[in-house]
């Protein structure tokens, strides 16, 4: 029991100590206290949960501090994320027979309110030594308000997400923009083709495809007064790794980095102005 308690003053003495100390001492003693407890963690045995209790430290020590600073408003439930049945509702993933959800943070930052979850979607076929799992999704989705309810439904996804939804609720009719390079990339469609002409500025058409080059694979939806992003990742948004030593800048400067998706997608989407 108390071999478990050391790692816990530990992750207290690098977030206490290693912002008031400088960057390069500050982030001496932080690395020396995570390597520490790294070490601790895996001589337990017992790594899964042990994974989830330092998962649970760093976020509650060093990413809720970030997302206080960065956001308004913010709320978060590591344990919980979006449900299936929210994200089914959402209509830009195919659901298979596996879901998991969780880090469900809310937040406002320039008067756009947020939600964002890492969801995982997996479809399991077989049994035994003939069981395939295929990954339908894993990566961050986000959900935006645009405070306006007369975009019926514009979906947009990159031509390489392979397991896209059906964008339920609408009949929608393929789009053909202006730009030709879009269109390569991109599938566009609309319940009404107006609106898909009316929410992809040029800027917007720019961002989506930052999105997509970053990312590997994005898909988006208008609806109503949300807009719905999916965008895959390689790893968990705001997660620690604890089998690398811990350097509290490039900590910091990662969580940073979580947080600037969120930051660059309002901001180049404009969306405090799609009202």
């Amino acid at each position: 029991m108390y071999l478990f308690a050391v790692p816990i003053v530990l992750l207290v003495i690098a977030y206490i100590g290693a912002p008031k100390m400088g960057a390069m001492a500050g982030s001496m003693l932080a690395g020396l206290m995570f390597v520490a407890a790294g070490c601790m963690f895996y001589a337990s045995g017992r790594m899964s949960k042990i994974n989830r209790q330092y998962q649970e430290l760093y976020k509650n020590a060093f990413v809720i501090s970030v997302l206080n600073q960065t956001f308004m408003d913010v709320q978060v439930n590591w344990e919980s994320g979006f449900t299936r049945q929210n994200i089914e509702q959402m209509g830009l993933l195919k659901l298979g027979n596996r879901f998991d959800s969780e880090d469900l943070i809310h937040g406002v930052y320039e008067g756009v309110a947020f939600d964002q979850a890492d969801v995982t979607i997996e479809n399991v076929t077989g049994s035994g030594k003939n069981r395939h799992t295929t990954t339908y999704f894993k990566g961050r989705v986000f959900v935006f308000d645009l405070q306006k309810s007369d975009i019926r439904s514009v979906g947009i996804r990159s031509k390489d997400f392979q397991y896209y939804g059906n964008l339920n609720g609408f009949h929608h009719e393929d789009v053909k923009l202006e730009s030709e390079s879009f269109n390569r990339e991109f599938k566009v469609m609309a319940a009404y083709p107006v609106d898909a002409f009316y929410v992809l500025t040029p800027q917007t058409m720019e961002c989506v495809t930052d999105l997509h080059r970053r990312a590997g694979n994005v898909a988006m939806r208008y609806l109503g007064n949300k807009l719905y992003v999916a965008v895959n990742t390689t790893g968990n948004a705001f997660d620690g790794d604890i089998k690398k030593p811990f350097v509290y800048v490039e900590e910091i400067k990662k969580i940073k980095g979580d947080c600037a998706v969120i930051i660059d997608i309002i901001s180049r989407l404009r969306i405090g102005d799609v009202q």
